[in-house]
């Protein structure tokens, strides 16, 4: 089973406060900048879910994906609750760090 999670759909999950376009703090980052803003906190949260025997990611301009393989034996749904569980944990660092990264308006 693998499951695929773009950045931009996690950071929805995770509830990160909503800005106008120009207001997005990731939009057209370099892909190292996505990687230790996006990627990294995300990959912490994720590679701790039972089971998993993958994960590799790839990041560009204002995209990180994610993708996840398990172990054939493991439950679907649970396998779907832990990473919905994941995101909700890897969601107060991402809270964070767009908090500080937030433009100042001037």
């Amino acid at each position: 089973m693998v499951a695929w999670l773009l950045g931009a759909a996690c950071i929805g999950a995770a509830q990160v406060d909503s800005r106008r376009a120009g207001d997005d703090p990731i939009a057209g980052r370099q892909p190292d900048v996505i990687a230790s803003l996006i990627t990294a906190p995300l990959e912490r949260q994720l590679g701790q879910i039972p089971s998993l025997s993958s994960m590799t990611s790839t990041s560009s301009f204002g995209v990180s994906q994610i993708s996840l393989q398990f172990d054939l034996n493991r439950d679907i749904d649970g396998a779907t609750q832990d990473v919905q569980a994941a995101i909700n944990a890897a969601a107060g660092v991402l809270r964070e760090i767009f908090r500080i990264r937030r433009p100042t308006p001037r």
